[in-house]
C-alpha cells in the first residue's frame, strides 16, 4: 500500500500490478471479500485473464453463483493482446504474400517468430484458464441439478464461438459434462454423451474414443471397447491412455507379449501413466 501511494498518475499499469498483488495477498490471508475489492478495481481499469480467474476463485470460495456467472462472462470478453480471429490459419497465408513483401519479412523473421510465440503462449494461457474456470463453476451454478450449470456454461461458450469460430471450448465442456456422469455412476448417460463426439473433429473424436474404450472395458463389453481403443490409437499413436486401453484388451485376450509392448510404449510416451 505504501508503494501504491508513491506511484505517479502516469504509472497506471504499475498501479494496477500492485493492486493485483494486494489482492493476491488477501487471498493468502483468506480475506476473500477484500481480495474481491482489489481484483474488481483491476478489472475496472486494466482487465486481464489471470486477475479475472482469481476473481472467479474468490466468488467460488464464497459460494455466490450469480457472481460466478457474471465473472465468467467477463472472462470471455477479455481479448488476448496481439491475437486476431483466424490466427491459427495464418501459416496458410504465407504462400499468397507478394514477392517484395516476402523479401522484406525475411529480414524480420526472428522478430516475427518471437512475437508469434508470445501471442500463442498468451492464447494458450487464456484457453487454459477459461477451461479451468468453466469446469470449476459448472457443477455448482445450480444446487438443484448440476446439469443445469453445465448447460448454462456450454451455451455461453457457444455464444463466444460465434465470434471465435476456431474455438473448441464448448465441445470440451460437453465432454466434461459427459464424464461428470461417472461421479454419479450413470455410465450409460456418460457413454451416450461421449458417442455424440463421433461426428466432431479428429482431436475430440480421439478423446471421446479413449474414454469410451475404458468405459466399455469396465462394463465387460470388450469388442466395443477394443474398437474405440483402436480408433484412439490410430488418431494418436503416442497418447499413453489410448495405449494402455489397447494393452488391457490384448491382456484380456491372452496376448501378453503384444499387451506388454503397448504398456511399454505408454510408459515411454508418459512415464507416470
Amino acid at each position: 500500500r505504501l508503494a501504491l501511494e508513491e506511484i505517479p498518475q502516469a504509472g497506471q499499469d504499475l498501479k494496477f500490478k500492485i493492486i493485483r498483488n494486494i489482492g493476491n495477498a488477501y487471498v493468502k490471508l483468506g480475506q476473500y471479500r477484500d481480495a474481491i475489492g482489489a481484483f474488481e478495481q483491476v478489472m475496472g481499469g486494466n482487465s486481464d485473464i489471470v486477475t479475472a480467474f482469481n476473481l472467479l476463485l474468490c466468488y467460488y470460495a464464497l459460494g455466490e453463483p450469480e457472481k460466478l456467472k457474471g465473472c465468467f462472462k467477463r472472462m470471455l470478453n477479455i481479448r488476448v493482446a496481439g491475437a486476431t480471429v483466424g490466427d491459427d490459419d495464418e501459416e496458410d497465408e504465407e504462400t499468397t504474400l507478394p514477392l517484395n513483401r516476402k523479401k522484406k519479412e525475411a529480414t524480420d523473421v526472428l522478430v516475427a517468430d518471437t512475437l508469434k510465440t508470445e501471442v500463442r503462449a498468451r492464447r494458450r494461457q487464456w484457453n487454459q484458464l477459461v477451461t479451468a474456470g468453466a469446469r470449476l463453476i459448472a457443477p455448482v451454478l445450480d444446487p438443484r441439478d448440476w446439469r443445469i450449470g453445465f448447460d448454462w456454461v456450454i451455451e455461453d461458450l457457444k455464444n463466444y464461438e460465434i465470434k471465435e469460430p476456431n474455438s473448441r471450448l464448448a465441445s470440451e465442456l460437453e465432454m466434461c459434462k459427459a464424464l461428470n456422469y461417472l461421479k454419479y455412476k450413470k455410465y450409460r448417460d456418460a457413454m451416450d454423451g461421449l458417442k455424440a463426439f463421433e461426428k466432431k473433429d479428429k482431436v475430440l473424436r480421439a478423446k471421446a474414443a479413449t474414454n469410451l474404450s475404458y468405459l466399455y472395458f469396465l462394463e465387460g463389453d470388450f469388442d466395443s471397447g477394443e474398437k474405440y481403443a483402436d480408433m484412439s490409437v490410430e488418431a494418436d499413436r503416442y497418447k499413453a491412455k489410448a495405449l494402455v486401453n489397447k494393452g488391457n484388451f490384448l491382456y484380456v485376450r491372452g496376448e501378453f507379449e503384444k499387451a506388454k509392448q503397448y504398456f511399454t510404449d505408454a510408459i515411454v510416451a508418459e512415464t507416470d501413466c
